[in-house]
C-alpha cells in the first residue's frame, strides 16, 4: 500500500493504482502469498485497483495538502483485499469465521491508512526536489 500510494502521488494520473496491481499480480503470478495464484490474484489486484480508482475519482478532497482522497482510497482498497480473496477462495468460510474475517479486514484498512499517510510523509519530502519537479511539468 505504501507503494501504490506513493506511485499515485508521483504520477497523479487515474489508472496508476490499478496498473501498479496489476503488474504486481503479474511479477508474482506463481507466488501463493495472498491465499490465490495465476489469474485469480491478478483479478484480485485488479479489483482492489478498480476499488482504489473509484474512491480517487469520486473524492477530490484535499485539505492543507493533505489528500485524503488517496489516503482513503489506498485504505478501502487494502481493505477490499481480503473480502475479495475471502470471497474466491470460500464465502462459507468467510462466513463461518466471520470474526476472524473482521479483524482481518479492520487490519488491512489500519494498514492503508497507516501506508498511504507514511507516503504523503515522504512525499511531502521529494516533492521540492528539482529531478521531480522536472518530472512532473516536463
Amino acid at each position: 500500500t505504501f507503494l501504490m500510494s506513493f506511485t499515485v502521488h508521483f504520477v497523479r494520473k487515474a489508472g496508476s493504482a490499478t496498473l501498479f496491481y496489476v503488474l504486481g499480480g503479474l511479477f508474482a503470478f506463481s507466488i501463493n502469498d495472498l491465499g490465490v495464484i495465476g489469474v485469480d490474484k491478478i483479478l484480485m489486484l485488479g479489483s482492489a485497483g478498480i476499488v482504489f480508482e473509484i474512491v480517487f475519482l469520486i473524492f477530490k478532497i484535499e485539505v492543507k495538502n493533505i489528500q485524503f482522497d488517496i489516503i482513503t482510497g489506498t485504505a478501502l482498497s487494502a481493505a477490499a483485499i481480503p473480502v475479495i480473496m475471502a470471497f474466491m477462495l470460500s464465502t462459507e468460510v468467510a462466513m463461518n469465521m466471520i470474526v476472524a474475517f473482521i479483524n482481518l479486514t479492520l487490519l488491512s484498512f489500519l494498514v492503508g491508512v497507516a501506508g498511504s499517510v507514511l507516503s504523503f510523509m515522504l512525499w511531502h519530502q521529494l516533492r521540492t526536489i528539482k529531478m521531480v519537479l522536472r518530472f512532473e511539468y516536463s
